[in-house]
């Protein structure tokens, strides 16, 4: 067997595939998968399935899911039956979205926007918009 000198242009391709194999294992170690014309079905088997729970939830025994009940929060990108998730670990900052008690109500505001002797109850960590309902 007769082995060919490398050329720098065998040497850029075989680069190239290296910092794509590498690339492609640390998404698929994120949990990430990347698509790039029609997918493999076998490939499928070695990848995760999305978790709503890993994605979305820091602190799973501290954390409640709402529904949300009209459009009062519609600025704040938050609409009729979305879902926010509230998470009472998290410390507030300044520009978080947090949820609070008003008389009977559970108000939803920016922190700086809540009034100064009112405790927050938790943080809105994420909101879920379905544009389909389920039948």
């Amino acid at each position: 067997m007769v082995l060919s000198k490398l050329t720098p242009s065998h040497e850029i391709i075989m680069k190239a595939k290296n910092f794509n194999d590498s690339r492609t294992a640390a998404l698929r170690e994120s949990g990430v998968s990347e698509h790039a014309g029609f997918p493999n079905p076998a490939t499928d088997r070695s990848l995760q399935n999305l978790d709503i729970n890993i994605l979305l939830i820091r602190h799973s025994a501290s954390t409640y899911l709402m529904r949300i009940a009209g459009n009062e929060w519609r600025v704040l990108g938050i609409f009729n039956k979305d879902i926010v998730i509230v998470d009472r670990a998290l410390g507030a900052r300044a520009n978080d979205l947090v949820v609070w008690w008003q008389g009977e109500n559970f108000v939803i505001s920016h922190q700086n926007q809540v009034p100064q002797e009112t405790e927050t109850w938790g943080v809105v960590s994420a909101t879920i918009h379905q544009f389909r309902e389920k039948l």
